[in-house]
């Protein structure tokens, strides 16, 4: 039942961050940053997709810590947990999963005051969202295949999965 509700609130987080990265007009430009600077109903989707990056890829840690364990798959380290879900094609690399987790690091504790640093920090996001959400259909999946577990919410499932194909 807890891996069905981690299952559950990955979708969740996969969900609503595409939702939010669909209403910022992209690339983000230093101009617009300059324009919108003291505008909080601009800045709104911002802050929200960035807590959302940063929850998403930490949901997927700890589910993907879970599934190990669940399987009695040996994972002493996270790193072990990494390679084990590399090897079943689950993240593209383990250095991408670092690269992508150096970015959540910075969009939860870096506060840069320069546009252009700030505006290649959310276009980075933006584009390396659609992989971390593929990440998380493709860990559903692997829970589904192998431990026969599967999300509690199944609307908010076939939601997700339709936006995926699209």
């Amino acid at each position: 039942m807890y891996l069905a509700e981690q299952l559950t609130a990955l979708e969740r987080c996969a969900y609503f961050a595409l939702l939010v990265d669909g209403k910022v007009t992209w690339p983000l430009t230093v101009a617009a940053l300059r324009e919108h600077r003291l505008d909080g109903d601009w800045f709104e989707p911002l802050a929200a997709l960035n807590e959302l990056f940063a929850k998403l890829q930490d949901v997927l840690g700890s589910v993907m810590r879970h599934t190990a364990f669940m399987l009695a798959e040996p994972a002493p380290t996270f790193l072990s947990v990494l390679v084990f879900f590399e090897k079943h094609r689950v993240i593209t690399s383990v250095a991408q999963w670092h690269r992508v987790r150096k970015m959540r690091n910075q969009a939860a504790h870096d506060y840069d005051l320069q546009p252009a640093v700030t505006a290649a920090h959310f276009n980075q996001i933006h584009a390396e969202l659609p992989e971390l959400v593929q990440i998380a259909a493709r860990l559903v999946s692997f829970c589904q295949q192998w431990l026969d577990c599967r999300p509690l919410d199944a609307e908010l499932h076939e939601v997700l999965e339709r936006a995926l194909r699209a």
